[in-house]
């Protein structure tokens, strides 16, 4: 349904906070904070296929718990960018060198009600409107 674009998110103490784009490699050289609920799988897939081994100092299942510790200036992360707020005052979302996406759909299984049905069309239209 909808492509969500992954970002490396760090503090403005960062070196890294003055890139336009980061690549894996500089990943790799810096403490790591590694969310373990939504993306882990998308995170891992980047890191495999770019064949970095991060210096994961951190695992936490908040993502906002994660963006308060890179605010800190604890590590580094990777995160989807739906879930980054739009006001970051002390911290920066950079893209990534690979421009790496996770992909966002909707199971549903069948037989469906009519209430599935119609929020399905809802859903699909609400995500189209907040493509454009």
């Amino acid at each position: 349904m909808k492509r969500d674009r992954l970002l490396c998110v760090v503090s403005n103490q960062s070196p890294l906070c003055k890139e336009n784009q980061v690549s894996m490699q500089q990943i790799e050289n810096v403490p790591f904070i590694m969310p373990t609920y939504q993306c882990y799988d998308d995170i891992q897939k980047i890191f495999r296929e770019n064949k970095v081994s991060p210096n994961i100092r951190f695992e936490n299942m908040n993502e906002y718990s994660v963006i308060s510790m890179v605010e800190n200036n604890l590590g580094i992360s990777i995160l989807p960018e739906m879930i980054i707020p739009t006001s970051k005052i002390s911290f920066a979302a950079i893209p990534l060198e690979s421009d790496s996406y996770r992909t966002i759909g909707l199971a549903i299984r069948k037989p469906t009600s009519l209430a599935t049905k119609k929020f399905s069309e809802i859903t699909k239209r609400w995500v189209s409107f907040e493509s454009i």
